[in-house]
């Protein structure tokens, strides 16, 4: 007994000497259910025998480039072949592997496409990633605001008509579209992507499709923008078996005739920009996603449970889910990914903070989002039919607690109607980043230029960049998202009482 007592306390005493360790271990021990990335959802889209390599050799397979596997660098074995079949399936010139995440497959992309005219146009509601691109390029932005959905509180994609015109008004030879939103709106890229040729056959189109690696593999889900874009960014954990960091950058066919010039400049900016040590088990997951899409099975159950879920909940309550039919006719929703489960309970006066606590708390769900309004879940290759009726049976039984007045509601969302406006860009980004700056109280910065990046993490847009004239609407933001559960991201001052300014 003593000995086994000693085991115990030299046990707890090696987890509490490494505390991340000792917070992973604490979340596989709740046994939690994820309906948030990565898309393997603890594995369950590897096959067996995939998992037993990983079990068996997980420290041995964690190698350094040497010549007998292949160089990240200049690929000429495996990773090369690897490589060429994701490009060959998704119809692409030219696919690589990137390890620093989306985030670096984006700035990566923009940092390309740095020249002469030095301007591109981007959706306001892109994702950090995108305007950390800006600040490292230093590339002038011109937004075209979201379509917003006062039913839901969200941000949907762009008015095309609106890009467009914009195109058009500024003789804007670069554009980048976030396609889908974080909440599955999708623009409709073909009729955009052609109608860009039409005004201008040097205009190159660089698509975000993070959230979208699924599309290509089954008809019902949105237009694949590898079919129509130059440049296309995507993140294989989120909906597919990658691990975590993951990233696939895509060269289009159409670069090839449009402007050949911005390849070179993309393989060397890759080089530069990538680290030469590159994680062999990311590589890994890579490969197995490169082989999980030659098989369409895996796709079509993929839109089945989403379908089923969204039904089925629809049985509950149509009011709280976020469905195409509700959308079709309103711009900025050309198409929608049935993948992203939005779920709104605001009338019955639940804020999207609240909901994913009592979803964590009560049935140990996880959400992939949760905003003051909403809570989005994500079903992707690693969902089964038995998880989603256990989503479904929990959404249900929160909706009968609430209309009993079991769960106590606290009433945040009587003091917050909608989002605030976007704010008024300055100057660019860049500028903003590299002026010299001050700290000012947040309830004092009113009227001033930001020059940090605030968002909230998730979903990852910003709420004010650098270069944005700071609001009282975006003020009363931040302070409500700091009191009611949002995860602020960006201020320098960790305690979120002042902001820094451009001097």
């Amino acid at each position: 007994m003593l000995v086994s007592n000693k085991k115990k306390y030299i046990k707890e005493d090696l987890i509490n000497s490494t505390p991340y360790i000792r917070d992973l271990l604490k979340y596989v021990s709740n046994k939690i259910i994820p309906f948030q990335c990565p898309g393997h959802k603890a594995g369950n889209s590897y096959l067996n025998f995939y998992k037993k390599i990983l079990k068996k050799y997980l420290f041995e397979l964690e190698t350094n480039e040497i010549p007998l596997i292949d160089t990240f660098q200049n690929p000429t074995k495996g990773l090369r072949e690897s490589q060429e079949k994701v490009a060959k399936i998704y119809g692409v010139y030219k696919t690589f592997f990137i390890v620093g995440g989306s985030t670096l497959s984006n700035i990566i992309a923009l940092s390309s496409l740095v020249n002469d005219n030095n301007e591109i146009l981007i959706p306001r509601n892109a994702h950090k990633s995108v305007f950390s691109a800006l600040i490292v390029s230093g590339v002038k932005p011109y937004f075209v605001y979201p379509e917003y959905d006062y039913d839901f509180n969200v941000d949907h994609n762009l008015d095309i008509n609106k890009v467009l015109s914009k195109v058009k008004e500024f003789n804007i030879k670069n554009v980048l579209i976030s396609n889908p939103t974080y909440y599955g709106s999708c623009i409709d890229i073909k009729r955009l992507a052609l109608t860009l040729k039409e005004i201008g056959k040097d205009i190159v189109l660089v698509v975000d499709q993070a959230w979208g690696s699924h599309f290509k593999f089954n008809s019902e889900f949105p237009t694949c923008s590898t079919d129509y874009a130059d440049i296309i960014i995507m993140s294989p954990h989120k909906t597919l078996s990658a691990f975590t960091q993951c990233s696939f950058l895509h060269i289009g066919n159409s670069l090839l005739t449009k402007k050949p010039e911005i390849i070179p400049k993309i393989e060397q900016t890759v080089l530069m920009l990538s680290t030469t040590s590159p994680n062999s088990l990311l590589l890994f997951s890579m490969d197995y996603t490169q082989f999980e899409l030659h098989n369409p099975k895996i796709f079509q159950k993929v839109y089945s449970i989403s379908n089923f879920i969204q039904k089925e909940i629809k049985k509950i309550d149509e009011d709280i889910i976020l469905t195409f039919d509700k959308l079709k006719n309103k711009a900025g929703v050309d198409q929608r990914d049935i993948t992203k489960i939005v779920i709104n309970m605001s009338k019955y006066g639940l804020s999207g903070y609240e909901l994913e606590e009592i979803l964590i708390n009560r049935y140990k769900i996880q959400v992939e989002l949760a905003d003051l309004f909403n809570v989005v879940f994500l079903i992707t290759v690693g969902d089964n039919y038995k998880k989603a009726r256990y989503l479904i049976n929990a959404i249900k039984e929160i909706i009968n607690d609430l209309k009993r007045g079991y769960i106590k509601v606290r009433n945040i969302l009587r003091r917050i109607k909608e989002l605030p406006d976007w704010p008024e860009l300055a100057i660019t980004p860049r500028q903003a980043f590299t002026s010299k700056y001050k700290y000012v109280e947040l309830d004092n910065s009113y009227g001033l230029i930001s020059a940090e990046l605030i968002t909230t993490y998730p979903p990852g847009i910003p709420i004010i960049i650098p270069g944005e004239v700071i609001t009282k609407d975006i003020i009363e933001h931040i302070k409500n998202e700091i009191k009611y559960g949002g995860k602020i991201t960006g201020f320098s001052d960790k305690t979120l009482k002042t902001i820094r300014v451009v001097e």
